[in-house]
């Protein structure tokens, strides 16, 4: 379970996220609403550890990690995922609504290489005599 109890942030006199408390169960989905620059990025970079927080506290599974830094927080099991909305700019939009569906099934998104066995060799690091992997053959198709 993920929480936060009276999270607040301030930027000099302007407070962009006031004392939200908030109980995210597991299996369940929330939805944050609020017109822009309703504070709902601040809110999940507070979360996140992305911004400092002026007050309050965030809570994984009971676990304090309100004065951890992001990196800490992901190592407890906190996720995060930034709204992305142009990946792939010059795909329509069934195309990537085809690509986002298709990411939710394990293995849909892999194919194995006819060119190349399943564990890619260990490539010697950049230097003198460094040579690029060969190109997969099968990339071009």
């Amino acid at each position: 379970m993920l929480q936060t109890r009276e999270l607040t942030i301030r930027f000099g006199g302007h407070v962009a996220v006031n004392s939200v408390s908030c109980t995210f169960e597991p299996g369940t989905l929330t939805a944050i609403v609020g017109p822009n620059g309703a504070g709902k990025t601040t809110y999940f970079n507070l979360i996140s550890g992305q911004l400092p927080m002026s007050a309050g506290q965030v809570f994984l599974d009971g676990q304090d990690l309100s004065r951890l830094p992001a990196s800490a927080r992901t190592r407890a099991g906190l996720g995060r995922a930034f709204q992305l909305t142009n990946l792939f700019p010059h795909l329509s939009v069934l195309e990537n609504v085809r690509l986002a569906v298709q990411a939710t099934q394990p293995g849909a998104h892999w194919r194995p290489c006819p060119d190349r066995p399943l564990a890619p060799p260990a490539w010697p690091s950049p230097g003198p005599g460094h040579r690029r992997p060969p190109r997969c053959r099968c990339a071009a198709r």
